[in-house]
């Protein structure tokens, strides 16, 4: 009995044991499962990541959705066609095998360290992130031939949740929540690269004020590798607040929350609460000012104010420098941040720093711009024009001389020189008076002067001008900059745009577009700012000072003074052109989508300004052969006009489709204005598109052009407009085709038509309703 009892307490604990194990076997199996789980690649992820490694995202998908990855992928041979079939196939939120990469590896050259990845790993295996990413980097040295995919270490310094978006890979989700619900799809601003997408499974709270290592492509964070350092550093933080409240728990300090001092900063383009528990000083830092920041554990550990501070007018700006009067050509630090201060403030773009201000302050650090506040609004009361050479084909001189009814002081850095009143002054490309990008200021004693520019012709002989000049080398030529009050230079503009002997409404009506786009080209900071500039004096931008002005268009001028056409409080697109073919068109001529511009539709230019349509050649065709329609152009020259080209002509300019047989307007704009034109040739086709590249492509200085009056003109290298339509003759003997083509109108189309506002004026219309009628729903004031 008592060897059966003993054999009893053994087979007990023998069991006990074994269910012990078993226990262990199963908790263990369980964490390696719920670790597998959360490092395996989903399939949705992983497409997503090939399909960016392969194309620029806007080709993948309009929203990049996984499934439009996925489909990018098996129409480029990427994903297998038949593995892709059937119902069950290819979920996105299935995890990523073995399998399916070694598919892919098998498009790639063999290499070591990528075979090791494989080694026992049979196909059905799950791949985890760290994996497929040391793959993938792998892939791309392969397949990434335009450098679409990055691999950057950067410091996050801010982090916005996407609501409502969620994580898990589904069939049109971009990216999604966790299994638990707690993440989605997060915006991750980089200190010094641009804000990234981040769809994950992890919090992305533990990267914030972290150095990361990451693979990024098309504005998504793919993977985070690493934190490559603990400490972040943020320079020209502006100060918002300095107070006694919370940490900000909100911003990934959760354990910092009993903390009470904190500062209330702007990093960027991001507002956070962020505490110190050590003052080291920086209790007493003022709001309002601009500091550097160290930042451990969700922690200030240190704030400096900048002391080095200066402010003055900014002369240019590029994308490394901005120039600044007394202080000359300053780099911006890599990281440089302009700030519009307050109580709400906000970071504002540096092409928003405009040309010819002073109403911001710079901080320097090491040299460097590192930080600008704005301290004013700018007005528009003075616009910077670059004065091109005789024929406006070139921004540069090698030789400008003046002669002022003024004295005339010369500056160059710290040297300053007179030249008398009726004295020539000259400066020509090799002189040594002044180094590459070196500015030389020319500023009239008398606020009233006049300066003529000897080495310049115009219209109207050698152009004289008011305000000051600038002239500045750059690569071994000379530009010269004329900086003038913005009223005085609307005298120059108007009648250079309109004749003078329009109609004083007709000539207000110029004087506003001509104001609002002036102003306009101030805001946009253009490409003329590396110069110091808002705009030219030709054509590019608008005439300026090539027409004697009159009483009338002074007056004209003087009678808005300050009036722009506004929509929605900005300033208006305030297109114009010499002659309608008695309809508008759009600003889609130009590729701009058209609901941006509300203001500028297609309607016919008469008195009942009725919508047409005319988008076919039928219609166009029978509008342009109407001689009924009551336009107010209808007598013009321009109105209507026609010429003939022909095949050997047209191979000039398209020379490669082989012997042009065929020319035709296969799609039109609103309006009826040429949109795509296709010539066929012996040797293939092509689509030529955009009005422009139309007018361009038919025009030639040999053609003659029938206008409207009965005359005729040469010598354009361009058609008048591409409100056209083409017929087609029978070759001839030599099989020489001729083109007979039909037009109407000069100029692009869009906004107003002067001729048209000229005859408005003449039946009555104020210069508020022409604006009106080509401009619906803008404010003029």
């Amino acid at each position: 009995m008592k060897r059966i009892r003993n054999l009893l307490i053994l087979t007990n604990k023998f069991i006990k044991l074994i269910l012990c194990l078993s226990i262990i076997t199963v908790v263990f199996a369980g964490l390696t499962a719920c670790s597998d789980t959360e490092n395996t690649m989903l399939r949705g992820r992983a497409y997503r990541a090939l399909a960016l490694s392969y194309s620029e995202r806007s080709k993948i998908g309009d929203e990049l959705t996984y499934a439009q990855c996925r489909d990018f992928l098996i129409e480029t041979d990427m994903i297998d066609r038949q593995r892709a079939s059937g119902s069950n196939a290819l979920k996105l939120d299935k995890a990523y095998t073995y399998g399916e990469m070694r598919e892919l590896y098998k498009k790639l050259p063999a290499d070591e360290n990528i075979d090791k990845l494989f080694k026992n790993k049979n196909n059905k295996k799950r791949v985890n992130e760290e994996v497929f990413y040391e793959f993938y980097i792998y892939w791309c040295k392969n397949m990434d031939k335009f450098g679409f995919v990055q691999e950057i270490e950067d410091t996050i310094y801010g982090i916005e949740d996407k609501k409502g978006t969620e994580s898990q890979p589904q069939e049109n989700n971009t990216s999604g929540t966790s299994k638990d619900g707690s993440n989605g799809i997060h915006v991750l601003y980089t200190y010094n690269n641009n804000a990234f997408n981040y769809d994950s499974d992890k919090d992305p709270q533990q990267y914030l004020d972290k150095k990361i290592d990451m693979i990024t492509a098309s504005g998504e964070i793919l993977h985070i590798r690493k934190i490559t350092s603990e400490e972040a550093v943020y320079s020209g933080v502006y100060l918002v607040k300095n107070n006694r409240t919370a940490g900000d728990t909100s911003s990934g300090n959760k354990n910092k929350a009993d903390i009470g001092k904190s500062l209330e900063v702007m990093i960027r383009s991001v507002r956070r609460t962020i505490p110190f528990s050590e003052d080291k000083g920086i209790e007493s830092i003022l709001a309002g000012n601009v500091v550097n920041l160290v930042i451990e554990n969700g922690e200030i550990v240190s704030a400096k104010k900048l002391e080095n501070k200066i402010s003055g007018k900014v002369i240019s700006i590029d994308n490394e420098n901005i120039e600044i009067e007394n202080y000359g050509i300053l780099p911006k630090a890599s990281d440089f941040s302009s700030y519009i201060p307050g109580e709400n403030p906000s970071r504002e773009a540096v092409k928003s720093i405009h040309v010819g201000s002073d109403v911001h302050d710079f901080f320097i650090l090491d040299g460097k711009l590192q930080a600008a506040l704005k301290t004013g609004e700018y007005t528009h009361d003075k616009i910077r024009v670059l004065i091109m050479n005789d024929n406006y084909k070139f921004k540069h001189h090698y030789n400008i001389k003046m002669i002022s009814d003024s004295d005339l002081e010369i500056r160059v850095g710290s040297i300053v020189k007179n030249v008398k009143a009726g004295e020539e002054f000259s400066v020509n490309n090799t002189d040594q008076e002044f180094d590459n990008k070196q500015r030389m200021f020319v500023t009239p004693v008398l606020q009233e002067a006049s300066t003529k520019i000897t080495s310049l012709k115009r219209s109207l002989g050698n152009p004289s001008y008011g305000g000051s000049f600038e002239i500045v080398k750059h690569d071994g030529v000379l530009f010269l900059i004329n900086e003038i009050d913005m009223e005085s230079y609307l005298k120059k503009v108007v009648p250079s745009e309109m004749p003078s002997k329009f109609h004083i409404e007709a000539l207000k009506t110029q004087a506003v577009c001509a104001r609002t786009y002036a102003c306009k080209q101030i805001d946009l900071a253009g490409e003329l700012r590396v110069y110091g500039a808002h705009a030219d004096d030709s054509i590019n931008y608008q005439v300026y000072n090539n027409v004697e002005g009159t009483e009338d268009t002074d007056n004209a001028v003087d009678e808005t003074k300050g009036e722009c056409a506004l929509y929605n409080g900005k300033y208006a697109e305030t297109f114009f052109y010499a002659t309608s073919a008695g309809v508008s068109t759009d600003a889609g001529i130009w590729g701009d989508d058209p609901a941006k511009y509300p203001y500028l539709t297609s309607h016919g230019i008469s008195p009942a300004r009725p919508v047409l349509n005319l988008t076919t050649n039928e219609e166009f065709k029978a509008f342009l052969n109407n001689k009924e329609f009551p336009a107010y152009e209808k007598d013009y020259p321009y109105y209507r006009w026609n010429t003939q080209t022909t095949n050997k002509i047209l191979k000039n300019k398209i020379n490669d489709v082989g012997d042009i047989l065929n020319i035709s307007i296969v799609q039109r704009s609103p309006g009826g204005i040429a949109k795509k034109m296709r010539v066929d040739g012996s040797s293939g086709s092509r689509i030529i598109t955009g009005q422009n590249s139309i007018r361009a492509a038919l025009g030639d200085e040999s053609l003659i052009i029938d206008k409207n009056d009965k005359t005729t003109i040469s010598g354009l290298s361009s058609l008048p407009s591409s409100f056209i339509y083409i017929e087609p003759l029978a070759p001839d003997s030599e099989n020489v085709i001729k083109f007979n083509i039909y037009g109407g109108g000069n100029g692009h189309g869009v906004g107003m038509s002067q001729n048209a506002a000229g005859e408005m004026a003449q039946s009555g219309m104020d210069y508020r309703q022409i604006i009106d009628f080509f401009f619906k729903g803008v404010e003029v004031r």
